[in-house]
């Protein structure tokens, strides 16, 4: 079937050139695009094999980001993952597609205010060698309190979300 005509309520034509039967009155979500992923990985297979998904993707990053010709030829040269869309690729390059994973900070009430931001708690844990700001996993704060083994009188308690390393 061909798609001749979308229409803005989702109603379309379709049009067999088989049969050169017209269908006026079918809807946008009775067409089946599950074979479009499969020309779409069949066509990321091809670029592979015929070695074209390089200068492809330095091409889509060309045209979807500001950024010089030698930062996308050094990414795509080492951080480029071939079985990915290009899209998650793009996140990746942009560092949008990071992985976060939640932490619970106790700190001082009397070196910090309640709504200290963030960054300054964090900045003092990392750099203060003689911080008292603890970094915890929410099941190890939790076991904590439960064993009644947390300063709740002299402490503050944040939860933050920061990027996992590998």
């Amino acid at each position: 079937y061909k798609l001749e005509e979308i229409r803005p309520d989702g109603s379309c034509m379709l049009y067999n050139p088989d049969s050169r039967e017209r269908f006026p009155c079918r809807h946008l979500y009775e067409i089946n695009i599950d074979w479009l992923v499969t020309v779409w990985e069949r066509y990321l297979e091809l670029c592979v094999a015929q070695k074209l998904w390089k200068q492809n993707a330095v091409a889509f990053l060309k045209e979807s980001t500001d950024k010089t010709e030698a930062e996308i030829s050094a990414f795509v040269d080492s951080g480029w993952d071939r079985c990915s869309a290009y899209t998650d690729n793009l996140k990746r390059f942009l560092g949008k597609d990071e992985v976060k994973e939640v932490w619970v900070l106790s700190f001082p009430m009397d070196d910090f205010g309640r709504d200290a931001p963030d960054k300054e708690i964090i900045f003092d844990y990392e750099n203060n060698p003689h911080t008292e700001v603890e970094k915890m996993t929410p099941l190890e704060f939790t076991a904590r309190i439960n064993d009644e083994m947390f300063n709740d009188q002299d402490n503050w308690v944040r939860a933050i979300e920061l990027p996992k390393h590998k």
